[in-house]
């Protein structure tokens, strides 16, 4: 795994970053039903407001509370046309997604690849705004290095952010626990899981119940939601050493899409297919190319929705929860 430190890495992640600033910025323009309606109405309908009103306007227009783009879409509304804000973030996203993916190993051009046509990158891009807020500190949390409590920080930034991420550090957790526990010490990574879940739970116990309670009572998944979630990670198996981890993440994630729908979770499958084939220094790039290359149809499609109908909702299947 190699560290960001050629300036033609940053010279094309900023280049990859600017596209997509602009790309998105004109799309925000024809995206302005489904999620998008209610995050642009309680995007300008908080200007103006305290603290505790636009809060509660917040939660009356979205339902949710997290804190990450609530915080966002308050500082800045009144103040900066939101289709600028958010295509900011966006390059921000795309700027750390590529350090992180040249961290892993990939090329420069596998990585423009991924961050330009990937759908679900343009998912996170454009209808999921939390979300993509919490990929932002996901990735800040990924890339950090050195400072336990900073990456502590980021951690349950993006738990706050969206607790679907939880996901992520629940199965590195076991990875460690399992990993370590015959050694009978605990790494040091652990306590950091650890810490992240006890802050973030301790800051907003309720709301965290809440969400986890509503998604047992919105169950959406059903046996053929794990069977998709098994056949985007199962084959990597046959193709890299770390087979106890990608079973753990398999069983996660298989039983989070049984209780949520596979259309979140196979967002996360795709983004841990592109970590564990890294690990297979033969195949890795092939096979995240390989996969990369089927997700732009879809990625087409979206574009084409999205300029025809304002919105891309039944295409992404991703609920309002996002």
């Amino acid at each position: 795994m190699n560290n960001l430190t050629l300036p033609k890495d940053k010279l094309c992640f900023f280049v990859c970053s600017v596209i997509v600033f602009f790309v998105s910025y004109i799309s925000y323009g024809y995206y302005v039903l489904g999620d998008q309606y209610f995050y642009i109405k309680a995007y300008e309908g908080m200007a103006g407001k305290s603290v505790s009103e636009a809060w509660a306007y917040y939660r009356s227009q979205l339902n949710s509370m997290e804190f990450g783009h609530f915080s966002i879409s308050y500082i800045f509304s009144g103040l900066v046309d939101k289709k600028i804000v958010f295509s900011i973030l966006n390059s921000i996203l795309v700027y750390q997604a590529g350090i992180y993916l040249r961290y892993l190993g990939y090329g420069l051009l596998l990585i423009s690849f991924i961050v330009l046509t990937n759908f679900y990158f343009w998912v996170l891009y454009i209808p999921a705004e939390r979300l993509k807020v919490a990929a932002i500190f996901f990735f800040l949390f990924l890339n950090c290095k050195g400072s336990s409590k900073l990456k502590t920080s980021y951690g349950v930034l993006t738990v706050l952010s969206h607790v679907s991420t939880t996901l992520f550090f629940t199965s590195h957790a076991i990875i460690d626990f399992l990993r370590y526990s015959l050694k009978l010490k605990v790494s040091r990574s652990f306590f950091v899981y650890l810490a992240i879940f006890l802050i973030t739970g301790f800051v907003v116990f309720e709301h965290l119940s809440r969400k986890i309670f509503g998604y047992f009572d919105n169950f959406g998944g059903d046996y053929s939601s794990i069977i998709k979630t098994i056949i985007i990670l199962f084959p990597l198996v046959f193709f890299i050493k770390q087979k106890l981890d990608l079973m753990v993440v398999i069983f996660v994630l298989s039983i989070a899409a049984f209780v949520l729908g596979d259309g979140r979770v196979n967002m996360f499958s795709y983004l841990y297919f592109v970590y564990f084939a890294s690990y297979s220094k033969v195949y890795g790039k092939y096979l995240v190319f390989i996969l990369s290359l089927y997700f732009v149809y879809p990625t087409i499609y979206f574009f084409i929705k999205m300029f025809m109908y304002g919105t891309t909702e039944n295409l992404y299947n991703l609920e309002r929860a996002v």
